[in-house]
């Protein structure tokens, strides 16, 4: 079981690697109608690889800050959060990763807005405002749970539609122990959801981001990860034989893997920021010609750059001529002569194609 950690009037659940590896710490925050035990095998996987690992309660749940759960708001939920960035910054000297899941996702994405973090992973985000959540099943979940939301009275969470629409990919047999854990929240924060109520100033986010999505996921649909993905300009991850909580089903250790080794490769490059910056130039001065770009997992694409971009993040785009090793992480690789896009933040090299 993962360790507990007073920080004032909340507790977070912890795992650290047996010494210190110097990796930036990452802080886990959850979704809707659940709380930290969702998180047990990534707090578990990250931690073994070396990643100091919290998990954060959100109010109105056990270990969390106490609150009326039905009027608790998102930003209540955001506060959480920031605090709890704060005193893991002060512990560990640097800022920690964050990662949301699901309604934790948009949460992420508002802390990650105001506070500085070392890098941003949504995995199956809830949207900001200007992305709708387009998910008819849902809305018709949400209408049947008028009611409580009006009344603001805390939500409570239909085991049907969450086999139908979250633990899909869950097998059935472990899904009856995950029922009993599931806890009522905030009426306030769904509604807010469904609605697309939370807005998020994409410009004032300047870390890495990175996306990650089911390619099942019955709640939040791939395209809509998709579209918060290129408001950061932000690559995507698709998994496949994935729903929306992933971070329960079988197989998310090829997910944790994929993610310790993108998050080594971000806290790398932010120790070495001249390195960075000598590779940002090399992708400005060969652009125009043939190169061999060179990927954080080892993918190496043999490509005529095309431009470099600034926008919310710096990034290069090339046509692609040839597929010389693939990589480990599940990204699209694109056809040959189609264009395509990398973050800074992806690439660990380039250099002047050789015949």
């Amino acid at each position: 079981m993962p360790q507990t950690i007073a920080v004032d009037d909340f507790t977070l659940s912890a795992e650290l690697p047996e010494s210190d590896t110097g990796l930036p710490p990452i802080l886990l925050v959850h979704g809707i109608c659940v709380s930290t035990w969702c998180f047990e095998l990534l707090l578990k996987g990250f931690a073994g690889r070396g990643f100091p690992t919290y998990a954060v309660p959100l109010s109105g749940r056990e270990g969390g800050r106490p609150g009326d759960l039905g009027k608790l708001s998102i930003a209540d939920f955001a506060d959480d959060v920031r605090d709890a960035v704060v005193w893991i910054a002060g512990q560990h000297g640097q800022s920690p990763v964050l990662l949301g899941h699901s309604m934790g996702g948009l949460i992420a994405q508002k802390v990650a807005a105001d506070n500085e973090v070392a890098a941003l992973v949504l995995l199956s985000p809830a949207p900001p405002r200007g992305i709708p959540l387009i998910n008819p099943r849902l809305w018709m979940s949400q209408l049947r749970a008028l009611p409580q939301i009006l009344r603001g009275r805390p939500l409570v969470a239909d085991m049907r539609e969450m086999d139908a629409l979250a633990l899909n990919h869950v097998p059935a047999a472990q899904r009856e122990a995950l029922h009993a854990k599931f806890v009522p929240d905030s009426s306030r924060a769904a509604r807010d959801l469904s609605l697309g109520a939370v807005a998020v100033d994409a410009s004032k986010v300047r870390c890495p981001v990175l996306c990650i999505t089911g390619a099942d996921d019955k709640l939040v649909p791939p395209a809509v990860t998709g579209r918060v993905a290129a408001r950061y300009d932000a690559p995507v991850w698709t998994y496949e034989d994935h729903g929306h909580f992933i971070v329960m089903e079988p197989g998310v250790e090829k997910m944790i893997e994929d993610l310790a080794q993108w998050l080594g490769h971000v806290a790398r490059m932010r120790e070495e920021p001249a390195r960075v910056e000598d590779l940002w130039t090399s992708l400005k001065q060969y652009v125009g010609e043939v190169v061999d770009l060179t990927f954080f997992d080892g993918k190496v694409v043999r490509a005529e750059m095309v431009r470099v971009e600034v926008a919310v993040r710096r990034n290069a785009v090339y046509r692609l001529i040839e597929l010389k090793r693939p990589g480990t992480s599940p990204t699209d690789t694109p056809s040959e002569g189609k264009i395509a896009r990398a973050a800074l933040h992806e690439l660990a090299a380039v250099i002047p194609a050789v015949a």
